[in-house]
């Protein structure tokens, strides 16, 4: 992103104890996207999210043969071609 847009883009670190203690104080609250946005983070910490590699290329060739894929470069530069999205 930052080599796309040519410019820094700043970046924020939480503690994993942190985002720990703000899902389990908030779970009953108003506060649903806040924890929700947390309980993603904590998946991500604990590896939940991450996808074995070849399992995921097994799949990828079984349900999805033939579409194409776009890596994050090419969705960009679709979309600033495309008026009025970026």
């Amino acid at each position: 992103m930052e080599t796309f847009y040519n410019r820094p883009i700043p970046r924020t670190y939480t503690p994993a104890a942190e985002i720990r203690d703000y899902v389990a104080a908030n779970l009953h609250n108003d506060q649903v996207y806040a924890v929700q946005a947390a309980m993603c983070d904590e998946l991500s910490i604990d590896g939940a999210t991450a996808m074995p590699r070849e399992k995921t290329l097994r799949q990828r060739e079984k349900y999805f043969a033939g579409c194409p894929f776009s890596g994050l470069e090419e969705v960009l530069r679709m979309a600033r071609e495309k008026e009025g999205v970026l």
